[in-house]
């Protein structure tokens, strides 16, 4: 697998890389739009902006292609719609709890240590990690990964 486009996380105010996929765990019960993957790095076919306020995790934006028949890659130009928070999250405002996921957040922090062409496996200097249940954050750990390379 290719190494993915990661979606962005805003934390105090400052953008972030994630390294997970919050949005997938709210399709596991609701029907999943078509999206079309742009490339091979984002097979998801989205991109997602989330925002940490207030203790809770928001989908904030998401920039993504869906294709009106049921085809991926192959679908036609003249199928193709783009769509973002508004057309996947009518009524919904602005900003979208995601009291949906439960689950541990991974945010890369510093320099990379080691690129990996998988999925979000590259190695950064500190891992972030947010441990959320039903959108409320429970916990924060800073994990360095700089001492596991000495």
């Amino acid at each position: 697998m290719t190494a993915q486009i990661p979606d962005t996380i805003l934390i105090d105010g400052q953008a972030h890389a994630l390294f997970s996929e919050p949005l997938e765990a709210y399709y596991s019960d609701a029907p999943r739009p078509n999206f079309i993957p742009q490339n091979t790095a984002n097979w998801r076919g989205y991109v997602g902006t989330w925002e940490i306020r207030e203790g809770r995790l928001y989908l904030v934006g998401i920039v993504a292609e869906i294709c009106t028949l049921p085809l991926g890659w192959n679908c036609p130009k003249d199928r193709r719609r783009k769509v973002g928070l508004a057309d996947l999250f009518p009524a919904r405002g602005a900003a979208v709890p995601a009291n949906w996921f439960s689950g541990t957040l991974r945010v890369p922090v510093g320099g990379q240590l080691q690129y990996l062409h998988m999925g979000y496996e590259s190695v950064y200097e500190f891992d972030l990690l947010l441990v959320i249940e039903k959108g409320v954050v429970q916990s924060t750990t800073t994990v360095d990964n700089r001492k596991a390379r000495r």
